[in-house]
């Protein structure tokens, strides 16, 4: 494998064409990336067993499994996701086990004839050496991924994309190991594949934990020519004359509160986001033009709420709203529902049951599921299966298919069955030129977006997809709870945001598959921005970025110290501190109780324990009631009993002391009792007279553990701790608490 060190394409070039995009197309939204719908084969004429699956996973990463037998694997004997040729098989061999007293798991997928690696997981059993500082460094996590990739993929080229959206969809804290993760685009002719990247991520101790590979390709690809081709200038040019923003709200899922806000923003009208770099000719839909098609006006599938009779479902409702769904079935295969559960959707804000079901016949079986408002009873979401299950007519392939017309009168009939209740709140599709465009002979893709004040709601959608004989093939409901709407009177002028925009356009040369019943990759320029992780804030006039970043990545800061400089650093990366002024931050002065607790908590509880922390019925302290800043940390580690309790007010304002801070950490650690017993420790410390009895098993198992810096033999009890100082004794009981946790 060659490798080259580029910069990324941008988010939007790899995003299929929707409505709009902001710069992280609404698109790409939690919830939105929903995994691929599966269809389960049960039994299939291979000769792929088990044990031939363990021995390829051997001989992927020697020495690594050899502490499991055959026994504790569970070989899935086939399936393939509904964009797969019918021919292609994926194989799956998990396993789970409790070993040395805790537990291990993974995962391997392989496709085609000769199980070619897709993806892999693993959960190893030792975290040690990868809590920081890990003992792999990034660069050398680059060199482990590149030699795996070199021995999956000798004669092909990549290039690492440095630019890679690497980011902690959750706060990190320092009990966590790191992982680094990178990914490699695929080359031809020098230039990248889209589809075709691969995903390697390296544990801190040098473990490799997940792989994931893109697009299976069963037969050769061809390639367009590279030469002669637009130059990027002429590119660029033709792009920027095309661009344009849209005012439109976008759904913004904040996974830390678990809730659904909505932000007004500026975003680009991506009906086409590039152009053939032999002729300069537009992608739109599946092919290249030389005309741009234009959106339409925004027309309400209604204009007020249908009036429905709605209410509340039970199971067995469930279960006979998705039979008729369904083929009944006939002789030879059967329907059998398996399993109906229920399920809180946090995205949606509803409870739902998930209805999973199964077509059996002698040989094989195929399964889906379909999602069902319990209060409701409308459809969320379902995929018809049944031509995978029973096969297709041939005779069906020189039939007409619908107009685009006649699709979306189908499309609208199914919204008024399953979702009349906010059929008033959703739009004709807008992009109706490109729907016909994007039009395959056997199935159309609809998609009925969101309005509210005016304006598109981008990432809430109903998305329909009918079949040329007008039945559904696709029904999927995209509508979260939202509280609360900006003010579109609010908005920045229309012209500074389209100019922010071009100020950060790019033309972006790759190859991409147009048509995907046709194995052949066009030459493109796609549209890419500089800022692309973020979104334009139209009320503010800035960029801005995602709720699921831990630190915004592009305004992350670094700092130096004489001895804490690593620390600190890793700290600031990881959210725990923030930097507002590098040049004025001093980390060498003392911190109160309720600036070291605050950093403490976060160094050591997961996220969710603080943003979920049990509002109490009466405070545990009278001074630190539920609008204190420190409110979540300090009653979080009063429930945890890091923090002495039994005193009416907690002195948040006061500096902590060496011996305070030992008490902290040792009751973090679970030792409290032990530390309790003070008479049986001996401190040999010089001025071990100066420790106040009650801390003296406090200070004794802190100084065994090695969680503070001795130095002349002087504990200093009373010195007031600084950040510097904290950070770097976080760090070393994060390390312990995680030595002895499972991931």
């Amino acid at each position: 494998m060659k490798l080259k060190k580029v910069g990324v394409l941008s988010l939007s070039a790899a995003l299929s064409l929707s409505v709009f995009s902001s710069q992280v197309s609404a698109s790409d939204l939690p919830n939105q990336n929903k995994e691929k719908q599966i269809i389960t084969i049960a039994s299939v004429d291979s000769e792929v067993n088990k044990e031939t699956l363990i021995k390829k996973l051997k001989q992927l990463f020697p020495g690594r499994f050899d502490f499991l037998s055959s026994k504790d694997f569970y070989f899935n004997t086939g399936h393939r996701y509904s964009e797969d040729d019918e021919s292609i098989i994926r194989y799956n061999l998990s396993f789970n086990k409790d070993y040395d007293g805790k537990q291990v798991y993974g995962g391997i997928e392989f496709v085609g004839e000769e199980l070619e690696l897709q993806s892999f997981y693993y959960s190893p059993l030792d975290y040690k050496d990868a809590i920081f500082p890990a003992k792999v460094t990034e660069k050398k996590a680059l060199e482990i991924a590149k030699e795996f990739l070199d021995s999956q993929y000798p004669n092909l080229s990549y290039q690492l994309n440095s630019d890679d959206l690497n980011y902690y969809p959750i706060p990190m804290n320092l009990t966590e190991p790191i992982s680094y993760r990178f990914q490699f685009e695929r080359l031809e002719n020098d230039i990248p594949v889209m589809g075709q990247s691969t995903n390697v991520t390296v544990l801190g101790n040098g473990e490799i934990t997940e792989v994931y590979s893109g697009d299976f390709q069963k037969s050769k690809a061809t390639y367009d020519e590279n030469n002669p081709i637009l130059n990027a200038e002429s590119a660029l040019k033709k792009l920027k004359a095309d661009l344009d923003v849209t005012l439109q709200y976008m759904v913004n899922y904040d996974y830390r509160g678990e809730e659904t806000q909505v932000k007004l923003v500026y975003g680009v009208e991506t009906q086409v986001n590039a152009i053939h770099a032999k002729d300069g000719k537009w992608l739109v839909g599946r092919e290249f033009t030389d005309k741009l098609p234009q959106l339409n006006n925004i027309k309400m599938l209604t204009n007020k709420p249908i009036n429905t009779t709605a209410k509340p479902i039970t199971e067995n409702d469930a279960k006979e709203i998705a039979k008729k769904l369904l083929r009944p079935g006939n002789d030879d295969i059967k329907l059998r529902i398996q399993e109906v559960s229920e399920q809180e959707n946090d995205y949606l804000g509803r409870s739902i049951y998930s209805v999973v079901y199964m077509y059996e016949s002698r040989n094989s079986g195929n399964g889906a599921s379909i999602e069902i408002d319990k209060n409701t009873g409308e459809v969320i979401s379902f995929y018809d299966i049944s031509d995978d299950v029973f096969g297709y007519d041939p005779s069906d392939k020189d039939k007409a298919g619908l107009t685009y017309t006649q699709a979306v009168a189908k499309a609208l009939e199914k919204i008024k069955e399953f979702s009349p209740s906010i059929m008033h709140e959703y739009s004709y599709p807008i992009n109706n030129e490109l729907n016909k465009l994007e039009q395959d002979r056997d199935e159309t893709f609809l998609t009925f977006p969101r309005v509210k004040n005016g304006i598109i709601v981008s990432g809430d959608s109903i998305q329909v997809s009918i079949k040329k004989d007008g039945s559904l093939r696709r029904y999927s409901v995209q509508s979260p709870v939202v509280k609360e709407w900006p003010s579109i009177d609010k908005a920045v002028a229309k012209e500074k945001a389209l100019q922010d925009y071009l100020d950060q356009l790019d033309a972006k040369l790759a190859y991409t598959k147009v048509d995907y019943e046709k194995n052949h990759y066009s030459l493109v320029y796609f549209r890419e921005f500089a800022n692309q992780f973020h979104y334009y804030n139209a009320i503010t006039g800035e960029w801005e970025s995602q709720s699921y970043y831990t630190v915004d990545p592009g305004t992350s800061v670094e700092i130096s110290h004489p001895t804490a400089e690593q620390e600190l650093n890793y700290l600031i990366k990881a959210g725990i501190i923030k930097v507002d002024d590098p040049d004025t931050f001093n980390a060498d002065a003392p911190l109160t109780k309720g600036e070291a607790l605050d950093v403490l908590m976060k160094s050591i509880a997961n996220y969710y324990e603080l943003e979920r922390v049990e509002y109490q019925d009466k405070e545990t302290f009278s001074n630190i009631d539920k609008d204190h800043e420190y409110y979540s940390v300090i009653e979080l580690a009063a429930q945890q009993k890091i923090i002495d309790t039994e005193q009416d007010t907690f002195s948040v304002d006061e500096n902590i002391s060496n011996e305070e801070l030992a008490y902290w950490y040792i009751r973090a650690l679970g030792l409290d009792l032990a530390a309790k017993h003070s008479d049986i420790y001996t401190l040999s410390f010089k001025d071990s007279d100066l420790i106040q009895k009650k801390y003296t098993g406090y200070v004794a198992l802190a100084n065994q553990l090695g969680l503070f810096n001795v130095k002349y033999k002087l504990f200093n009890p009373s010195h007031e701790v600084t950040l510097a100082e904290l950070a770097v004794a976080n760090i070393k009981l994060a390390k312990l608490i995680g030595e002895t946790r499972s991931y």
